[in-house]
């Protein structure tokens, strides 16, 4: 900032340097943290253990410089990846960081995401969101205190026991297989007693439409009308077209518990 026009118009009243910003000056790791970033330092210091260490430095050693190597610094003995610590797979060095972000008094067991988001401020490593909910899902205290924040599922009913063969039959849409001429789908019907199967192939895109009319050439001409149809609830057997189908019939439609987990 300069003076206005007169004496003492080129003398410098606030230097650039009083407008920099020093978010991270003073910023110092104590208490358990502190052991932490020394084991983590030996770690780092034996790439021979620690492929991603190993490759991090061979990417840095390169005469190419790309924008893989431009990913990674070293400084003070630790390893970086986009300015944040690289944790090496020793020991359990990332079990105490994740316990350090979670089971402290200070964090108060916060869930999967917000425990990834702490770690994640000054640390990285590979899988590490897989890592943190395998913690956080199997945290003791968090199992026995937090409240479930979803419908418990109800109890199952078996299914009663046919007194002929093709009363109870289960049908199923298996689809996204590798393609066969046309086919990449397979419709399967199986008997509940003798557990007899037809196989039914068809393609991806199959319409209620198209499921009703496979079922009524290839298996209901050949067992007559079952009892009952158990299905997975996919989408060609809750079709309003199929559901229709099975009022005129006189099929009750049921639905298994594929979909309830």
């Amino acid at each position: 900032m300069h003076s206005h026009h007169g004496t003492g118009a080129d003398i410098v009243l606030l230097t650039p340097k009083l407008f920099a910003v020093h978010a991270l000056e003073g910023l110092q790791f104590t208490g358990p943290e502190q052991d932490i970033l020394r084991d983590i330092q030996q770690g780092t210091k034996q790439p021979k253990e620690e492929p991603v260490a190993q490759a991090a430095q061979e990417l840095r050693k390169s005469s190419t410089h790309s924008l893989r190597s431009a990913e990674w610094s070293e400084r003070d003995g630790l390893l970086y990846y986009h300015g944040c610590i690289y944790v090496p797979d020793t020991s359990d060095l990332r079990c105490r960081i994740v316990s350090l972000c979670h089971d402290t008094k200070v964090a108060v067991h916060p869930g999967r995401f917000k425990t990834l988001e702490l770690v994640s401020r000054n640390y990285w490593w590979l899988n590490m969101s897989q890592d943190i909910g395998m913690y956080v899902s199997h945290c003791d205290l968090c199992l026995r205190t937090k409240i479930q924040r979803r419908l418990l599922s109800r109890e199952l009913q078996p299914l009663p026991i046919p007194e002929e063969c093709w009363d109870i039959i289960s049908v199923d849409l298996i689809s996204e297989l590798p393609e066969s001429g046309r086919y990449g789908s397979v419709i399967v019907a199986v008997d509940s007693v003798g557990k007899h199967s037809h196989f039914i192939e068809t393609v991806t895109t199959v319409t209620a439409a198209g499921a009703a009319n496979l079922y009524l050439q290839n298996i209901w001409k050949l067992h007559s009308l079952p009892q009952k149809v158990v299905s997975d609830r996919g989408l060609q057997f809750v079709a309003a077209f199929m559901k229709e189908l099975y009022q005129l019939l006189g099929i009750e439609a049921a639905t298994s518990t594929a979909y309830h987990l």
